[in-house]
């Protein structure tokens, strides 16, 4: 796949990418990191047969990207150059919570992915982000 520009903690990275069914937000493909969209193939391959359907809104992001998502949301978003996003090895997926009489709760999707994810490599990260999935290969968090 083609190789893309990333950072990691604040420094320049190049990683070879690949694309992943979906699209983001802003109408874009879906990239991650070639290991990382596999792993995302194969777990995507279960959800399908479980009958769950998983809709990625963001994946790889570009520095420009991260930099408009930190300026309108600097407590959410992460600092452009710091977000694993941009790593190509984060993916934020659709459909985790709903909303019911105004209280927010986890949902099919959320709880399958908290069963399933972590044989293909993939941990939510963050407490408060149940969207908020990253790879970590042959790792356990």
């Amino acid at each position: 796949g083609p190789y893309f520009l990333g950072y990691e903690d604040g420094e320049q990275i190049v990683f070879q990418a690949s694309e992943i069914p979906g699209e983001d937000l802003e109408g874009f493909p879906l990239v991650l990191r070639k290991d990382a969209a596999e792993a995302w193939n194969d777990l995507l391959e279960l959800a399908c047969r479980d009958g769950i359907d998983i809709r990625p809104s963001y994946a790889y992001r570009s520095n420009h990207t991260q930099k408009k998502l930190w300026v309108q949301s600097p407590k959410l978003a992460a600092k452009p150059g710091h977000s694993p996003h941009q790593t190509g090895t984060a993916i934020d997926i659709n459909g985790t919570t709903a909303i019911v009489r105004g209280k927010r709760y986890k949902t099919e999707i959320y709880w399958w992915l908290k069963m399933k994810a972590s044989r293909f490599g993939f941990y939510q990260t963050i407490d408060h982000e149940p969207w908020h999935w990253v790879y970590f290969p042959g790792e356990n968090v």
